[in-house]
């Protein structure tokens, strides 16, 4: 169950930003609704812009006469004015460019509407696939081969498959009927969008300022990603069991092996402990002009976890000191948990923070940045099973392999 999202429909500069007759087209619709409220332009003889303002009026407080399609439609052309959205929808909605052909500088509110107006269906699609590719939270697992694998010929049906096997495997646990998985995939990537409905909730609402409740099954949205390049499997769902079940499925029907991504460790937080300081070396990354550790999580067995944070560098001397101390009171088992990383690029003033948390879950600040933040982590021995070579700047030599 999505947020409904439609601020920019409040806010009176993008409001007027869109074309009146464009507006009126994606209102008209509602013709009943807005008459009632005296919101029709054909009542009045406001100028536009009075007009506009009234109507960002009603919008900012919808009411229990609000129908549901029209706060529907201002949510998803909100979600679709994005600079990113935006070329989307050019490439992706026939015609639409052709449209705008004759108009210099369009504004994002007149591209989302008419994509809205030619194509609602592939626009609340596209806005629904946008929002999971959004997610940065990852659980990820390798390929099992030494190459990236390849996928099933015929993906149409492996997809088929998988929706069939995922529809059952919902329903059995109190989901309902109606799961579903969709693939798109470009040169680099394989995304597999799945939706599914989840257990029946009763949630108290008002209702014409009375509470009163709703009992619904609120529908929910996962995303896996296959990277074509490196050969792995990110999964972004909320539990470990939905996780589990991707994992095996998508290995069993999009690649024809059940365990082509099996279960195990990526990340690793060993080097800090074991070489301090010289792990976060980027001699060898020129787009990085330095990192540093910012907090830490250490679990002691039977005890909850323990964060050091900082605010410098410092905190791998604490964590240092820290661990010597642990260590002449006995406990000799003790296990980092999740570090949170700042990374310092030579093209930006600010930092991009990724958060470790092993075995598989890594977490972006800016998708955008992953590629060079995985060749850090590869360089430095915090993905498992990589061999990395020491490194050597200006009068240190730092620890490696």
């Amino acid at each position: 169950m999505h947020t409904l999202n439609y601020q920019r429909f409040t806010n009176l500069p993008f409001l007027l930003s869109i074309k009146p007759q464009r507006l009126r087209e994606f209102l008209e619709p509602f013709r009943d609704y807005l008459s009632a409220k005296h919101l029709h332009p054909d009542q009045n003889a406001l100028s536009h812009e009075e007009y506009v303002q009234r109507l960002s009026e009603a919008f900012a407080s919808p009411d229990a006469d609000t129908p549901s399609p029209l706060l529907d439609a201002l949510h998803v052309v909100n979600g679709l004015t994005g600079r990113a959205t935006i070329d989307l929808l050019f490439d992706q909605i026939d015609g639409l460019i052709d449209t705008f052909q004759n108009e210099d500088d369009p504004f994002p509110g007149d591209v989302a509407i008419e994509a809205f107006l030619r194509d609602r269906d592939r626009a609340e699609r596209m806005l629904s696939h946008y929002s999971a590719q959004s997610r940065r939270a990852f659980t990820s697992f390798q390929s099992q081969s030494s190459l990236p694998p390849k996928l099933v010929a015929d993906l149409a049906m492996g997809t088929h498959a998988l929706t069939r096997d995922l529809d059952h495997w919902f329903y059995r646990r109190g989901c309902g009927r109606g799961a579903s998985a969709q693939c798109n995939q470009n040169d680099g990537s394989l995304y597999v969008f799945v939706s599914h409905g989840t257990p029946m909730r009763r949630l108290d609402v008002l209702e014409q300022g009375l509470p009163d409740s709703l009992i619904c099954r609120p529908l929910k949205h996962d995303v896996a990603v296959f990277d074509k390049l490196i050969g792995e499997l990110r999964i972004n769902a909320e539990t470990i069991p939905q996780r589990e079940i991707y994992r095996r499925l998508i290995g069993k029907h999009l690649f024809g092996n059940e365990e082509m991504f099996p279960p195990g460790e990526k990340f690793t937080l060993g080097p800090l402990l074991e070489y301090g300081e010289a792990a976060l070396s980027v001699a060898m990354i020129e787009e990085l002009t330095s990192v540093e550790c910012h907090s830490v999580k250490m679990l002691l067995p039977g005890h909850k976890p323990e964060e050091l944070t900082s605010r410098r560098q410092d905190v791998l001397e604490v964590l240092e000191q820290r661990m010597q101390w642990l260590a002449r009171q006995g406990h000799d088992d003790i296990r980092l948990t999740e570090a949170k990383f700042h990374l310092f690029f030579a093209s930006s003033r600010r930092s991009r923070v990724v958060t470790i948390k092993p075995p598989n879950v890594a977490i972006y600040s800016r998708d955008g940045d992953s590629e060079i933040v995985e060749r850090f982590l590869r360089d430095r021995g915090f993905i498992t099973e990589q061999d990395w070579q020491p490194y050597a700047i200006d009068g240190a030599v730092l620890a490696g392999s």
